[in-house]
C-alpha cells in the first residue's frame, strides 16, 4: 500500500465512522495522519474511541472501551495520543520518550 492508498482507507473509515453516529473528536496529532471517534452503546453501558491513523504508508486502528458516559473529549484525546506512541514505538517506527 502507498501513502496515497492509505489516506484513501482512512477517509473511507472516518466516513463509515460517521455514517454509523460516531461523533468525530479531532485528530490526535500523531502519526502523518490521524482521527478519533466516539461511539457510546447505552444498550451495553459503553462507550468506544477509535482512533486510525496512518504512518508512512500503514494504517492502524485502536479502540479503548470506557463505561458509557464517564470520558471527556480532552481525556480521550490524550489517551488516544499516548496509545498510539506506544503502539508506534512498539512497531519500531518511533523512539519512545523518557
Amino acid at each position: 500500500m502507498d501513502s496515497a492508498s492509505a489516506h484513501e482507507a482512512l477517509a473511507s473509515y472516518s466516513d463509515l465512522a460517521r455514517a454509523v453516529g460516531a461523533r468525530n473528536l479531532g485528530t490526535t496529532g500523531t502519526g502523518d495522519e490521524s482521527r478519533a471517534f466516539r461511539i457510546d452503546d447505552y444498550a451495553a453501558d459503553a462507550s468506544y474511541v477509535e482512533i486510525v491513523f496512518r504512518h508512512r504508508n500503514a494504517l492502524s486502528l485502536i479502540e479503548v472501551q470506557f463505561p458509557a458516559r464517564m470520558i471527556s473529549r480532552s481525556l480521550s484525546l490524550d489517551l488516544a495520543k499516548k496509545q498510539v506512541f506506544y503502539q508506534l514505538a512498539d512497531l519500531g517506527m518511533l523512539k519512545p520518550f523518557h
